[in-house]
């Protein structure tokens, strides 16, 4: 899969402040999972942010339209945390 393939999820554009919700595919863990990181972006700069969270990619392709009780709880964490992403960038 090309880089260009990993798209955001739930991404924002506050003003001068872009924040999303991003699958780090630059580190794999020993059960072929990746973390979930919070990337803020400011000014040309970007910082990213560890989530606690990870997923395998096909999980990561299919999270946004994922009816599934598991997957449900992890989007909701992950829109929970950009949520005080926002709070804090406001």
């Amino acid at each position: 899969m090309k880089k260009q393939d990993n798209k955001p999820m739930y991404p924002n554009n506050e003003g001068l402040i872009y924040y999303a919700a991003i699958l780090d595919r630059r580190r794999e863990n020993k059960e072929s999972m990746y973390p979930i990181r919070y990337r803020v972006t400011h000014k040309r700069k970007q910082v990213y942010y560890n989530s606690g969270y990870s997923c395998t990619l096909e999980d990561w392709e299919t999270l946004e339209t994922s009816k599934s009780h598991e997957k449900s709880k992890l989007r909701k964490s992950i829109k929970d945390g950009l949520t005080v992403i926002e709070d804090l960038c406001v």
